[in-house]
C-alpha cells in the first residue's frame, strides 16, 4: 500500500470567524477522523483540543476548544453549521479510535451527542485471526497494521513518547500550542484512514456489523451517568465472552505470531519503540499490561482462535 500525503496541511483556529469559514468545508468533506486531547479528558476533566482531518481536503484542523470554549462546538456560520451539528449528524461519518472517553467528554462538558460514529479500535478487535480479549492501542496498531514506512513510523512513534512524557503538565492547554503538540495531535488522525481501510479489507461482514453497532453502544455508555472513564475493565474486547471455547492455532499461525513478535522486539531495541505496557491499551485510559493484538502469555496459554 503506497504512503498517502505525508504532509497535509495544518490549521489552527482559536476564533469564531476562521472557525465559521472551516465549517462550510467540513460540512461537505465526506468522512472526517477524529481525536480530542485534554487533562484527564472525560467528564472529570477538560477539553482542550479536537482535531479533525478531512482525507478528501488533506487538511488536519485543530480547534483550539480551551480558548474558545463552547462556542468552539455552538458558533454558526452563514449556512447555519456549527461544529456541534457536524458531530450529532448521523449521516456524516466520523472516525475515532476509541471513541468512549471523548464521547463522555463532549456530553458532559458541552452537551454535544455524537452519532455517525465508526470505532476503528473496535474494527481491529473484530477482525483479528485469533483471540479478542484485550484492546489494541493506538500505538500497537500502528506500529504492527499502518503499514508505513520505517522512517514514517520511528517519527510517529517518537513523538507519541516524547508528547506522553510530558502530559503531567498540561501540555494542550498551554499557548501558543508548540509545533511537537501541533504534529502531536495530528499524527493521531492522518493514519487512521489506512488503519480503517486495512482492518474493512480483513474483516467478514457478519463482525462488520458488529463492530458498527458496538460503536454506537460505545456513544450511549459513554453518557450513562455510570460511566468510569478510568475503569480497568475499559482494556476488554466487547466480546470477550465469548471466548470460552478454545480453538488449537493451526502451526502456520503459531509461527506467524512469534515471527511477529520477534520483529517488534527487534523494532524496540533498535528504534526506541515503546508498546502499549509503555503507553496504555488507548490513548485515555487506564494502564494494562495484557493489551494489544498479541499477547504473548495469551497465546501460550490459550491459542484462542475465534
Amino acid at each position: 500500500m503506497p504512503d498517502p500525503n505525508p504532509s497535509p496541511s495544518t490549521l489552527v483556529t482559536s476564533n469564531e470567524r476562521e472557525l465559521g469559514i472551516y465549517l462550510s468545508s467540513l460540512a461537505v468533506s465526506g468522512p472526517l477522523y477524529i481525536d480530542l486531547e485534554g487533562q484527564s479528558l472525560s467528564r472529570n476533566g477538560t477539553i482542550d483540543i479536537l482535531t479533525i482531518f478531512s482525507p478528501l481536503l488533506n487538511v488536519v484542523f485543530l480547534v483550539d476548544v480551551a480558548t474558545m470554549g463552547a462556542s468552539a462546538f455552538t458558533k454558526e456560520n452563514f449556512m447555519g453549521v456549527s461544529l456541534q451539528s457536524i458531530l450529532e449528524d448521523p449521516h456524516k461519518p466520523k472516525y475515532f479510535w476509541d471513541v468512549r472517553n471523548d464521547a463522555d467528554a463532549l456530553w458532559a462538558l458541552y452537551g454535544v451527542n455524537l452519532s455517525g460514529i465508526v470505532d476503528v479500535q473496535l474494527f481491529e478487535n473484530a477482525s483479528r485471526v485469533g483471540g479478542r480479549a484485550f484492546l489494541s492501542g493506538l500505538a500497537k496498531a500502528i506500529q504492527s497494521d499502518a503499514q508505513l514506512g520505517i522512517q514514517t513510523r520511528e517519527r510517529w512513534l517518537r513523538i507519541k513518547k516524547d508528547t506522553k512524557v510530558k502530559m503531567g503538565g498540561n501540555v494542550f492547554a498551554k499557548r501558543p500550542l508548540e509545533d511537537k503538540i501541533i504534529q502531536y495531535c495530528a499524527n493521531d488522525v492522518i493514519h487512521l484512514p489506512r488503519l480503517m481501510d486495512f482492518y474493512g479489507q480483513r474483516i467478514t461482514e457478519p463482525w462488520r456489523s458488529r463492530a458498527l453497532t458496538e460503536s454506537q453502544n460505545r456513544v450511549v455508555e459513554a453518557r450513562s451517568p455510570t460511566y468510569n472513564p478510568d475503569s480497568p475493565s475499559k482494556a476488554r474486547g466487547p466480546w470477550e465472552t465469548e471466548q470460552n471455547v478454545r480453538k488449537l492455532v493451526t502451526l502456520e499461525e503459531m509461527v506467524e505470531r512469534l515471527e511477529n513478535a520477534r520483529i517488534e522486539q527487534q523494532e524496540q531495541e533498535v528504534y526506541g519503540y515503546y508498546d502499549d505496557a509503555d503507553d496504555s491499551y488507548s490513548d485515555d485510559g487506564p494502564k494494562n499490561a495484557h493489551e494489544g493484538a498479541f499477547d504473548s502469555e495469551a497465546f501460550y496459554s490459550c491459542w484462542d482462535k475465534n
